[in-house]
């Protein structure tokens, strides 16, 4: 998947979440700033992003992150990532 479908699917897990429309994301975009974001919202979002691509995102991850670019680019790397269990 790459920034730009990644980037859609935050859109569409966010407008769910909030029932507002966030496209097109922008990677400077701040998380909490800009698109209002809170900690329960951010918490929504990583179960949304899990249920539609298998990704888990601690929580610890989440309130490290503070643009649509940084969580991508955190998407990007554990999509890449081989499965935990894969020995």
């Amino acid at each position: 998947m790459d920034r730009t479908q990644l980037k859609a699917l935050l859109a569409e897990i966010l407008a769910d979440i909030t029932g507002e429309t966030f496209e097109p994301l922008q990677d400077e975009q701040l998380l909490k700033e800009q698109l209002k974001l809170d900690s329960l919202d951010l918490v929504s979002m990583a179960i949304e992003l899990y249920e539609h691509i298998g990704v888990t995102v601690e929580a610890s991850e989440v309130t490290g992150i503070a643009t649509v670019g940084d969580l991508v680019g955190l998407l990007q790397a554990k999509i890449s990532l081989p499965p935990a269990n894969a020995a």
